[in-house]
């Protein structure tokens, strides 16, 4: 007869390395030239504790951002950390809206760990010029002091 090797498959579990990403700051809306802060919670939503996670952060051209911490080292099960992260616009930021998109990054025995990356959503509004409010008042005060005047002296016929 022909012999037929026999071979048991034994699964070991494997732990599954998963996290979630979370913030309730995903709309901004700031004056030109200001800088903003964001906070996020990653979440361990997997059956293994993480190690050395990092937030990715996609900006517009010109931006700037760092986070604190800079990296969560350890994140074990259920457990949730707070990142924060400072946006510094470029300096010559037009009005308009812009997106960053925020991610974080680790790895479980080598492969990279699913997390959901999240847009903020950042739309700009013009700087108020003071100097042309101001010269707007004063043309309005000018205005209306001329018309007073002219007021005045009219009831004097």
């Amino acid at each position: 007869g022909v012999g037929i090797a026999h071979e048991r498959l034994v699964f070991t579990p494997k732990g599954i390395g998963r996290a979630e990403l979370t913030s309730s700051d995903l709309y901004k809306e700031i004056t030109a030239g200001k800088q903003l802060k964001i906070q996020f919670k990653v979440k361990n939503t997997g059956s293994v504790a993480l190690r050395g996670i990092r937030m990715k952060i996609e900006l517009p051209a010109e931006w700037e951002a760092t986070t604190t911490p800079e990296s969560i080292d350890t994140l074990d099960l259920a457990q949730e950390a707070a990142v924060n992260i400072d946006l510094f616009p470029s300096p010559d930021l037009g009005v308009g809206d812009y997106t960053v998109r925020v991610d974080a990054d680790t790895t479980y025995e080598g492969q990279p760990v699913p997390i959901d990356d999240k847009i903020v959503r950042i739309h700009v509004e013009s700087k108020a010029n003071i100097f042309g409010g101001i010269l707007l008042l004063l043309i309005l005060i000018g205005a209306l002091v001329g018309i007073a005047t002219f007021l005045v002296r009219l009831a004097k016929r």
